[in-house]
């Protein structure tokens, strides 16, 4: 780990990455688990909205993919966005823009 080329992990704690602009040292996040109603909430909202796209057919998945060419996105990606700003809540499905 003393090299000027090193890389990895280092006791869960710290990270040393190799980028194009120069070498990275980052301590590593520790998660903690929620603690207010609205984390809670809001864990559930992702967990569900996650679910419901894995409930979804190929076609649809497709469809998504497609349109979300269209603004350099995922399909995933854009299908969070629009259930977010859609305010939706599963098990509805937002609609493509």
């Amino acid at each position: 780990m003393f090299s000027l080329t090193a890389s990895g992990t280092f006791a869960d704690l710290i990270t040393y990455e190799n980028r194009a602009d120069g070498q990275r040292v980052r301590r590593l996040p520790s998660y903690q688990a929620p603690q207010t109603a609205l984390q809670l909430d809001v864990n559930t909202k992702v967990a569900a909205m996650a679910a419901n796209w894995k409930d979804q057919t190929p076609t649809t998945h497709t469809a998504w993919k497609t349109r979300a060419a269209d603004f350099s996105m995922t399909g995933y990606t854009l299908w969070w966005r629009e259930s977010f700003s859609q305010h939706i809540t599963p098990p509805a499905t937002p609609t493509l823009p």
